[in-house]
């Protein structure tokens, strides 16, 4: 009785502490958003709208055709990936795993692209945009309260 009480108290810190963290990490996004939003021109409140941010952001340092592209790129994964999930192992079930694989690179360079594009946008140089790819929370923060200005969209953004 004793061990599944200790097991029902590790579990119970465990998801605690996997709830904080991602309710730091959702504060961090918000309130970076909505400064920069708010450097842009833009109402502050679009930050808090799920999907609807990340277009917001998408249209302000890129082109939005790119932000459907991921959508779309995103869904055809999963939906490849379910497909896969029912079937035995054969070539079949080889080129739909491969398909994902390629659509799952697509997303990737996409969002180093966008990183990329968001850093250039509010005056920032290739290595921020290197940390916008890989903790773009964090980076979101540094930009909505740094000094730095919303500058637009660089002629070079498109690939």
């Amino acid at each position: 009785m004793e061990t599944s009480t200790n097991v029902l108290a590790g579990l119970i810190v465990y998801f605690g502490a996997v709830f904080i963290s991602l309710g730091i990490r959702f504060l961090f996004k918000i309130i970076g958003l909505w400064k920069m939003f708010s450097k842009a021109n833009e109402k502050g409140w679009k930050a808090l709208v799920p999907v609807y941010n990340e277009y917001i952001l998408h249209s302000l340092v890129w082109d939005t055709k790119y932000f459907w592209i991921k959508i779309g790129a995103t869904i055809t994964i999963t939906i490849l990936e379910g497909l896969v999930s029912g079937m035995q192992t054969n070539v079949a079930s080889s080129i739909i795993l491969l398909m994902a694989f390629i659509f799952a690179i697509m997303v990737l360079v996409l969002n180093w692209k966008y990183a990329m594009n968001t850093a250039q946008a509010y005056g920032k140089g290739k290595w921020f945009g290197v940390g916008m790819f890989f903790v773009p929370a964090i980076f979101r923060i540094i930009i909505g309260l740094d000094s730095s200005s919303y500058q637009g969209k660089k002629r070079n953004c498109h690939f």
